[in-house]
């Protein structure tokens, strides 16, 4: 992703995108929650959980992490 594509679209939007989707259905969602990039619960039963860390770009450093 080269500097120019990074300014047009940042991680904040990205976050805004996936905050509204969720929200959408029926999540209640918090940003940077203990270190990720969105977290989501929604009140039913059993509660359901999304966590997510989210990248604008990813290579193997990612899955290589201790």
């Amino acid at each position: 992703m080269t500097a120019a594509s990074q300014a047009a679209f940042s991680g904040t939007a990205l976050c805004g995108l996936i905050k509204a989707c969720l929200e959408a259905q029926g999540f209640e969602v918090k940003g940077e929650v203990c270190g990720t990039g969105v977290a989501g619960i929604r009140d039913v039963e059993p509660p359901i959980v999304v966590v997510a860390e989210l990248k604008l770009w990813f290579d193997l450093n990612l899955f290589c992490k201790p």
